[in-house]
């Protein structure tokens, strides 16, 4: 399901959440460039960074770029460096930055604002869209989930941080009215990947397993992105913003300097 005609994606990072997200562009026929070096360089200002990176993009010729990196304050040096270019961006969850430090991306490229996205493709489950069209919202309803891996930390983010996120975003996209009841998030741990909804008086009134779910929700999200309309637009810095808020209600983010 390609996305926008002309549209040329170039990837940030190498790592295995880069190769996944570069795999299925390919499959899913995008038009798909690595960007290797995105690191910032020892002795490198940010200045020096946001032009390197700002030349590298226009380089690629490209429309989006999927910044594929953990967290950290190069990310918005990143999202700086596609602004100058007028290249719309994809980043990543965790999103642990205030909307206000996007603002490069306020001031457009030659009067066009470019869009940026954060990648919460769980939302896009058929479960999850049903609970938004049939909840209404959520209110007097509790909502609890659990998203636990088999495979160790690697990238030292928490792991309320990191799987966690995805589901504050469901609830947050789904049933925003809802009371948040537990939100549990493991690595190393029997895989599970689970949300659901209780009344008042504790009844489990509907729940969504999507541990074995085989949906496409990444390429439907790739689509939307790059189309520009729909649904996936509304996965903009505020409602990232939103759903870090919940999550760090429950655990604050260990760089506080990002927030």
């Amino acid at each position: 399901m390609p996305g926008a005609d002309g549209a040329r994606i170039a990837v940030l990072g190498r790592g295995r959440w880069g190769t996944k997200v570069r795999s299925m562009l390919e499959r899913a026929a995008f038009d798909v460039v690595p960007l290797g070096a995105v690191r910032q360089r020892d002795g490198e200002s940010d200045p020096e960074y946001v032009a390197r990176m700002s030349a590298a993009l226009g380089e690629a010729r490209c429309t989006h770029a999927w910044l594929c990196v953990p967290p950290g304050r190069h990310v918005p040096l990143q999202v700086e460096a596609a602004a100058r270019r007028g290249i719309h961006v994809i980043g990543e969850k965790p999103w642990p930055y205030d909307p206000a430090d996007l603002g490069a991306v306020a001031a457009g490229h030659h009067g066009v604002a470019p869009r940026v996205l954060v990648c919460f493709e769980y939302v896009l489950l058929s479960g999850v869209q049903a609970w938004r069209e049939s909840q209404g919202g959520g209110a007097g309803l509790t909502f609890h989930g659990v998203f636990s891996v088999a495979a160790p930390d690697r990238l030292g983010i928490p792991a309320l941080w990191n799987m966690g996120s995805h589901l504050a975003a469901i609830r947050e996209w789904a049933v925003p009215e809802s009371s948040v009841g537990s939100l549990r998030a493991r690595y190393d741990a029997e895989p599970e990947r689970r949300v659901w909804l209780e009344d008042a008086s504790g009844t489990r009134v509907s729940e969504v397993d999507f541990l074995s779910s085989a949906e496409p929700i990444l390429e439907r999200f790739a689509a939307g992105a790059t189309e520009g309309r729909g649904p996936v637009t509304e996965l903009d810095p505020g409602f990232a913003a939103r759903v870090s808020r919940v999550v760090a209600a429950l655990e604050p983010w260990p760089g506080g300097a990002d927030r």
